[in-house]
């Protein structure tokens, strides 16, 4: 979802506010992949994706990564192993961002980063160590935060 208003050059031209992946949920047992489009910069201020594990027993280790083609910038890798049969929400941002969280607090992984910019053609994905066929990482309620300009 695309919302408050027009597009502006950046820095400091209107922006777009993105507050949904755009992506769309993967296939079970894949990774999530949100590409910047090109002309554009992407300020990406928080991230919450839910990340559900099928009954197949192995440790996952849920990481966010911030990519340029060919090369990781970024990357955190929540600090707690997800076992089978639970459902978690891993939440990216700077320490104090709001939290609009309305689900179980205990099941939301924090995982602490700072104001990042992405150029077009950069992406931001999640890299989850074991995943299985069955687990699915999916849309959270609490969604995301990015400010979307056009290059000029």
């Amino acid at each position: 979802m695309l919302i408050n208003g027009t597009e502006g050059s950046y820095p400091g031209g209107p922006c777009q506010i993105i507050t949904a992946w755009l992506a769309g949920n993967p296939i079970a047992g894949n990774n999530m992949v949100q590409t910047v489009p090109a002309g554009k910069l992407w300020k990406i201020f928080a991230l919450s994706l839910s990340f559900t594990t099928a009954v197949a027993v192995a440790n996952r280790i849920f990481t966010y990564q911030i990519l340029m083609p060919g090369k990781v910038m970024w990357q955190s890798t929540s600090a707690s192993v997800q076992v089978a049969s639970l459902t978690w929400t891993y939440q990216m941002g700077p320490i104090g961002y709001p939290n609009a969280a309305t689900v179980d607090t205990s099941l939301v992984m924090w995982m602490n980063a700072p104001v990042l910019i992405l150029l077009g053609g950069g992406s931001i994905t999640t890299s989850i160590t074991n995943i299985q066929a069955a687990d699915q990482v999916s849309q959270s309620n609490l969604g995301l935060h990015i400010e979307e300009y056009q290059l000029a």
